[in-house]
């Protein structure tokens, strides 16, 4: 990959998933250009609901992205940084353009979906989107084998619980309707920024979820440094969920962020005792 094209993905990633940016930063050098790459590309999907006031324009962004992956080939000059460093990086690490679509499809789906029904449907589709984006960076890690993706999933819960002052803000109805009629959840309260009892234990249960989800997967050793390296990110789910388990913690009003410090410390530790 031109070292211009590395440069503008980090930076993309260190402005939009500092987590997987820091990630990336730790990964063996001659892996970093093909995970930095994937990792901006899916740290622009996931921004797109955030830069648009209709769902059809981010539809329209979405688009772009899946017809320039359908149209991508070795020789291709797409005209976008990010575009282009996948040229660089996806045919030498055998990995196709289209493996890539359903990240598309399944972010464009949510974008413009009904809410959730049920629980079980916000965490398959949690599920569909962490599996898809493990078997890429375990192919572009040279991995085998799609392991720990529990942890990704707990990953995927603490995500989705952090967009939600976002999606509150933007009037979007982002948490399963099962457990706001359990908790008796006003989604007018949400819109505006008032966070009653009912709401913040359909937080907890969902923390509750995040966390049961990562304990399937967490003190395992990984020998494998490929599928180490390929579930990294995930190893900072603890950090978050105790952020957002305080007791004065308001998830509508306060930061969920994590000192990058502390997310480094955690990230040393788990690479160096391969345990999560």
């Amino acid at each position: 990959m031109a070292p211009e094209r590395f440069r503008y993905c980090l930076d993309q990633l260190r402005r939009l998933d500092h987590d997987r940016y820091l990630s990336v930063l730790l990964a063996p050098a001659e892996r970093r250009a093909p995970l930095a790459a994937l990792g901006a590309l899916e740290a622009e999907l996931d921004h797109i609901p955030q830069t648009v006031s209709e769902p059809m324009l981010g539809q329209i962004r979405f688009q772009w992205w899946r017809d320039t992956l359908e149209q991508m080939t070795p020789t291709s000059h797409p005209g976008h940084e990010v575009a282009e460093a996948l040229v660089d990086t996806l045919f030498v690490g055998g990995l196709s353009p289209s493996d890539l679509l359903p990240m598309i499809d399944l972010r464009s789906a949510q974008l413009t979906a009904e809410p959730f029904a049920t629980t079980r449907d916000l965490v398959t589709s949690v599920e569909q989107l962490v599996k898809v984006s493990l078997e890429a960076r375990l192919a572009l890690m040279a991995g085998s084998k799609t392991v720990g993706i529990d942890m990704l999933v707990a990953e995927g819960i603490v995500r989705h619980l952090r967009r939600i002052p976002f999606e509150a803000g933007a009037e979007r109805l982002s948490l399963p309707l099962d457990l706001m009629r359990t908790y008796d959840v006003d989604p007018h309260d949400m819109f505006a920024g008032v966070a009653r009892p009912g709401f913040k234990a359909l937080v907890a249960e969902l923390r509750h979820l995040a966390s049961e989800r990562y304990k399937l997967g967490a003190g395992m050793r990984m020998t494998n440094v490929s599928e180490l390296h390929a579930l990294l990110p995930a190893s900072l789910v603890p950090l978050y969920l105790r952020k957002m388990a305080a007791t004065d913690f308001d998830l509508l009003h306060h930061s969920c962020e994590v000192p990058a410090f502390r997310r480094q410390l955690r990230l040393i530790r788990v690479l160096a005792t391969k345990r999560f």
